[in-house]
């Protein structure tokens, strides 16, 4: 999660929502931020989610991820629920950049 994506820099992984809520801070938008965790039963859900993780994986380089993700798929389908943290994120621009903005009526 922390690693160079080719976009000049590491990535900020598990700091990203706090790192973007500051920045809209400093900018002077009225920020709210919230846990929303997301909760997965075990089924498809699941099933897909393991994939796509081995599936990146795999691209990365990483050579034993597709039996990783086959191991996985097989007990997530049916026994495993997973638990993904999840920040949501409100930002609301200062009211002088609030008044600014114009609206079209129909006609």
């Amino acid at each position: 999660m922390r690693r160079d994506k080719g976009l000049g820099g590491p990535a900020l992984g598990p700091h990203a929502p706090g790192a973007l809520c500051a920045a809209f801070r400093t900018r002077g938008y009225t920020v709210r931020c919230a846990d929303s965790p997301w909760r997965l039963p075990p089924g498809a859900l699941v099933s897909a989610l393991v994939e796509g993780i081995a599936g990146a994986a795999a691209e990365a380089g990483f050579v034993d991820a597709p039996a990783w993700g086959q191991a996985r798929t097989a007990t997530a389908s049916a026994a495993v629920s997973v638990f993904v943290g999840h920040v949501d994120v409100l930002a609301l621009p200062p009211a002088s950049a609030q008044s600014k903005t114009t609206s079209v009526s129909s006609p």
